[in-house]
């Protein structure tokens, strides 16, 4: 697939809805399905995307909830969705207390919808910025390289 196709497709990926995410009890590998099929289009080709002893790290690190009966609901695989894209940026303690604060003040659906909003919303504001096709590659990905290290650094020193 060609660099700007790529690009494309990336910059196209919406997060599912709360409605569109299954209100029902799953299993570990129900889980490891469902969040490949909602985020393999993001996965950069080197990541093996989200393994089971990772959710279980994350529940010991308390950034999420523990599963009950070892059955995983519509708030884990919201958890989880939130979890990967942010864990590029932070730290499983920034991310824990970044969900502690917003938690505090609304519930895990209306965190997950500004989640999906803002998500959205960067998305198109990039597809804007870098257009269709990308005529530097270089030049563009160290733009977006050095840009993605200042807002990471913003992001991390407001946790």
């Amino acid at each position: 697939m060609a660099e700007n196709d790529l690009l494309t497709q990336r910059l196209a990926v919406s997060l599912p809805s709360w409605d569109e995410i299954p209100d029902l009890d799953l299993y570990m590998d129900q889980v490891l399905s469902l969040l490949k099929r909602y985020l393999g289009s993001i996965q950069q080709s080197d990541e093996k995307g989200i393994t089971s002893s990772m959710i279980n790290n994350y529940v010991k690190q308390q950034v999420m909830p523990a599963p009950a009966k070892k059955r995983y609901t519509r708030e884990h695989i919201v958890y989880l969705i939130m979890i990967y894209i942010l864990k590029s940026a932070l730290t499983m303690v920034q991310i824990r207390t970044l969900f502690g604060q917003e938690l505090s003040v609304k519930s895990l659906r209306e965190l997950y919808t500004a989640f999906c909003d803002q998500y959205s919303k960067t998305a198109e504001e990039a597809s804007a910025r870098y257009g269709d096709t990308v005529s530097d590659p270089l030049t563009v990905s160290t733009n977006a390289a050095i840009r993605a290290y200042i807002e990471q650094s913003v992001s991390a020193s407001l946790v």
